[in-house]
């Protein structure tokens, strides 16, 4: 992938990354601020004074994760609204077409750049949260009881961040991180002008899957007398409702789901890529015109 041409390009001019000593000097600035942040963040959460809660490091872990999460849903459907309106306003795409490139590799590469911010974003801080999660033990207590999810003492449960509920978490994030630029290169595609596909990602993913689920259950919960079932498959559209059982599981059951419901994000991804790559291939057969090329 690192060879595929539109995936260099959508680098060279997303990141506005140049060769020579100006982007080693960026790199380097880069790296010492993050490293800078992180040592600062790192030794304020390991001095633990003796009046912290035990609940202390999951506390910080879970502001982490849901501080990540946020941020993946509120710009992920934006960096990729403008995959291919972009090329169109700047009357590039027919160009693009017509070279030897298959759909696959300029969707694929379009698609892989607009995901890495994504990435990148879950990679710096992996070290935070692996380590909040790493100091959530208490060595203090009996391991045999912090280490078992049907242990009788709750507080103790709730305090340690479980290794079901780490890897879960990081599902869904990278999961919902691939539906949501999957779905913005999909509005790109469909859309002719780059505000059309950012209006229509927001009002989809604001609107209809954070909005719409919610006040529908806020409805049954209404009309069954406050009796909810926890269960039921269309509140796990819902972004906030699949992340908020990720990073508290109370059961089996709710992992279950869980991975359900990342499963179905991911298994949508690959059909609207699918999608994508045959309508672009099918707008580029021989004698079809570059109008019809533009307008698929």
């Amino acid at each position: 992938m690192t060879e595929n041409p539109v995936f260099r390009k959508e680098l060279l001019t997303r990141f506005r990354l140049r060769t020579g000593s100006g982007l080693r000097r960026s790199a380097v600035m880069t790296g010492a601020l993050l490293l800078v942040l992180h040592w600062l963040f790192l030794r304020a959460l390991m001095d633990r004074p003796p009046t912290v809660s035990p609940d202390h490091y999951r506390d910080t872990w879970t502001w982490i994760v849901a501080l990540q999460y946020l941020a993946i849903c509120l710009m992920t459907p934006g960096i990729a609204a403008n995959a291919f309106t972009q090329e169109r306003e700047q009357q590039t795409w027919d160009m693009l077409v017509i070279t030897r490139l298959t759909s696959a590799e300029i969707v694929l590469g379009k698609w892989l750049a607009r995901l890495l911010p994504s990435l990148a974003l879950l990679a710096i801080c992996f070290p935070l949260t692996a380590l909040s999660a790493a100091l959530s033990f208490d060595f203090r207590l009996d391991r045999s009881i912090a280490l078992s999810l049907e242990s009788p003492d709750f507080r103790v449960v709730r305090t340690v961040v479980t290794l079901r509920e780490f890897a879960g978490t990081y599902l869904v994030m990278l999961a919902t991180a691939v539906f949501y630029t999957t779905f913005g290169l999909y509005l790109s595609h469909r859309a002719h002008r780059t505000s059309y596909a950012l209006i229509g990602a927001y009002t989809v993913v604001i609107g209809g899957f954070f909005l719409s689920t919610t006040l529908l259950f806020l409805a049954v919960w209404s009309f069954s007398n406050r009796s909810v079932p926890e269960h039921f498959l269309l509140y796990w559209v819902n972004p906030l409702y699949l992340f908020s059982h990720a990073i508290s599981p109370e059961d089996l059951e709710d992992t279950l789901y869980v991975l359900a419901g990342a499963g179905a994000y991911l298994a949508a991804s690959a059909a609207l890529l699918w999608h994508i790559i045959l309508r672009l291939r099918n707008a580029t057969r021989p004698g079809i015109t570059p109008h019809a090329r533009t307008s698929g």
